[in-house]
């Protein structure tokens, strides 16, 4: 599944022998059909094809959704779960606002340790092959997380720079080296992987 990108999309089922592929926008779906034309993969293009891709049984499923608002990301991830919860799959869908909300809630009233041990606890359960992090908390909780858990892999995506290395004042500079151990350490870990 894509949100528009037909012809990467393509070429991405192709390399991995899929059965299905499907756009999230309409209007890409004369280029996907012309892009497999002749490779035997089911497509589709819209919502209802989204909901057909998360409707297949599957033996794991990865999602790593992202966008611009109003691209139906939240959606697509409820469906997604929904489909792996009635397989009796568990799943953990937290959205953005939520996390930083309950990381604005942690750093206020220093529940770092009782998110942390949450979060593992999370990973402990679900026993995921890949932790997917994306900004700087995240990075530095989940992939210490994900180390308790004892999670195989981890991917860490850092997204600019942040309060700590763009801000001169005297909380920025005294945070600075902490923080700049804490993400050599978690993106230097083994297996771990930084995009």
């Amino acid at each position: 599944v894509a949100g528009r990108n037909a012809d990467r999309l393509a070429a991405q089922a192709r390399t991995l022998g899929a059965r299905f592929a499907a756009v999230a926008d309409e209007a890409a779906g004369p280029a996907l059909r012309a892009a497999l034309a002749g490779s035997g993969i089911a497509h589709g293009a819209g919502p209802e094809a989204v909901a057909e891709a998360a409707a297949m049984p599957a033996d794991w499923t990865m999602a790593a959704i992202t966008g611009a608002a109003g691209l139906g990301k939240s959606w697509l991830a409820c469906a997604l779960g929904h489909k792996a919860c009635r397989e009796n799959i568990p799943v953990l869908y937290t959205r953005v606002p939520r996390l930083f909300a309950d990381l604005a809630v942690a750093h206020g009233d220093a529940r770092y340790s009782r998110l942390l041990r949450s979060i593992a606890g999370h990973y402990r359960e679900l026993k995921p092959d890949l932790a997917h992090h994306v900004a700087l908390k995240p990075i530095l909780l989940g992939s210490l997380a994900a180390a308790l858990a004892r999670v195989p892999a981890v991917i860490n995506a850092p997204v600019g720079q942040g309060f700590v290395f763009t801000s001169a004042t005297l909380k920025a500079r005294l945070l600075r080296p902490a923080v700049s151990l804490g993400l050599r350490l978690a993106m230097g870990a083994r297996g771990a992987l930084a995009v």
